[in-house]
């Protein structure tokens, strides 16, 4: 229990009666406290009586009796006032029923929240997509089905930054993902399972504004010497490299890289007419039509829409998921 001194707070009972006390790290035989003696104690507590507690918790009086003079020795110290029709708590009996009644909510509480999240791991999946990727077209008749074939279970879908999707999908707190396959080495270094959902149009994107717009159509010789917009590594190392090699591949010279924290600054950053980057064309919605997409050849940027999730998460809901993606 909490605000003991070193040596003198027991922390449990190991089997042959072998008590550990915390403080110190030593084991030393006596008679250790149980959680069935502070229970009876909390009761007795307040009911201020023996054998009203003894009846709410279906125990004979002598039992309860028995386990509270267990305790008050165990303590070297009396906890209750003995009168003839109730019992009242001593100074010592009083410290230690407000401390035991905290920690008694606390206990309480935490058994509420971990019923909540049981009910929720088991009969909800969680779905994350990466944001500004359209999911419509792929994810809607997904939802549809699995409301269809596990009608028991609900689902829930947000969209974050992909440096999110990872905490939460390690963390067990997202059962899917959806993100884009240039993340998948990274994915599946982290142990996680991938799977390709749908094949995507990847271009090159500049503002209309843009000096070097005009000649983009003829070709991405327009972009030599220009300025590459790119996710920071923190947020995608991956997404980072992957535009840095397709420049490479193209034979683009930069200017220089702006980084920047995630997709949405990115698509800001293009609109002012900094720049060009490597974008999937469905993700120019966000843009409000102020960009401009230039499809490259697709034989040499095959780029899919991916899922992938966590194989030691064993909620159902989300194994349910995972049987409907891959059948």
């Amino acid at each position: 229990m909490g605000g003991c001194g070193a040596g003198a707070c027991l922390l449990w009972a190991e089997p042959g009666g072998r008590a550990v006390r915390g403080g110190s790290g030593m084991s030393q035989d006596w008679n250790p406290v149980s959680f069935l003696q502070l229970e009876y104690f909390l009761m007795a507590a307040r009911e201020r009586s023996f054998t009203s507690a003894a009846q709410k918790l279906y125990i004979s009086q002598p039992a309860l009796s028995k386990q509270i003079a267990l305790l008050e020795e165990r303590l070297k110290t009396t906890l209750f006032y003995r009168e003839r029709r109730q019992v009242t708590l001593t100074p010592p009996g009083e410290v230690l029923f407000q401390g035991l009644t905290t920690v008694h909510n606390q206990v309480c509480l935490a058994l509420e929240q971990a019923k909540e999240a049981g009910e929720r791991f088991n009969h909800q999946v969680n779905v994350g997509c990466l944001e500004t990727v359209r999911m419509g077209g792929i994810l809607q008749p997904m939802i549809q089905r699995f409301h269809r074939d596990y009608p028991q279970y609900t689902l829930s879908n947000r969209r974050y930054s992909f440096r999110t999707l990872v905490e939460r999908l390690e963390r067990h707190q997202l059962d899917v993902i959806f993100t884009l396959s240039f993340e998948q080495s990274y994915l599946e270094r982290l142990g996680f399972v991938c799977r390709p959902v749908e094949r995507r149009s990847v271009g090159v994107v500049c503002s209309g504004s843009a000096p070097y717009a005009a000649m983009a159509r003829q070709g991405v010789y327009a972009f030599q010497d220009a300025t590459l917009v790119a996710i920071e590594p923190g947020e995608s190392e991956q997404g980072n490299a992957r535009a840095r090699e397709n420049c490479r591949r193209l034979g683009i010279t930069l200017k220089e890289v702006v980084e920047v924290p995630n997709v949405a600054s990115l698509l800001s950053t293009l609109a002012t007419g900094t720049g060009f980057s490597f974008l999937e064309r469905d993700m120019l919605q966000a843009a409000d039509g102020q960009l401009e997409f230039y499809p490259l050849p697709e034989e040499k940027h095959i780029f899919y829409l991916i899922c992938a999730w966590n194989p030691r998460n064993l909620s159902p809901a989300a194994e349910a998921f995972q049987r409907l993606i891959q059948g």
